[in-house]
């Protein structure tokens, strides 16, 4: 006679318990281990930010703001660094961020290499392409505070559309 396996009912229930907790896991950890996603169903995905003092977005850039030229001297001086960003998405801002980012606002940004094309830092190894009125954009801005003057966000990254 074959040996028989038996299975009590709260085994069962152990045993469908355990599966449900594997599945969701699985679900979780696929699902937020991204940083930046190809456009599905159109529209950009990613992550929440996980660095303190940082927010994860997708922005337009509504108005690039001219240089003053009193620092014509620096690619700052020659090149637009700040624009107004219409944010489309924020994703999630980490800890430390004071001001979290409104969706749907708009918000002026300092872009730490400038909206133009980054070839003009000869010896970057990053690059990115620059940013024009209009364009859609995948970012990470940190927020930076500064005593009497308010805080800002700089973008130090970003996936152009």
């Amino acid at each position: 006679m074959a040996p028989v396996l038996r299975i009590s009912r709260i085994g069962l229930a152990r045993l469908a318990a355990l599966g449900l907790f594997a599945i969701i896991s699985f679900v979780f950890y696929s699902s937020c281990n991204r940083f930046w996603t190809k456009k599905k169903r159109g529209y950009y995905s990613m992550a929440a930010a996980t660095n303190p003092g940082t927010c994860n977005f997708e922005g337009k850039i509504m108005e690039v703001i001219e240089p003053e030229r009193s620092d014509s001297g620096t690619a700052y001086g020659q090149y637009p660094c700040r624009a107004k960003v219409k944010l489309l998405r924020v994703f999630g801002c980490a800890s430390a961020v004071s001001v979290p980012l409104p969706e749907d606002g708009i918000v002026e940004m300092r872009f730490a290499y400038t909206l133009h094309d980054t070839n003009i830092f000869p010896g970057m190894k990053t690059h990115f392409p620059g940013l024009k009125k209009g364009n859609i954009f995948l970012a990470t801005a940190m927020q930076h505070i500064a005593t009497g003057a308010g805080n800002e966000f700089v973008v130090y990254d970003y996936e152009k559309e």
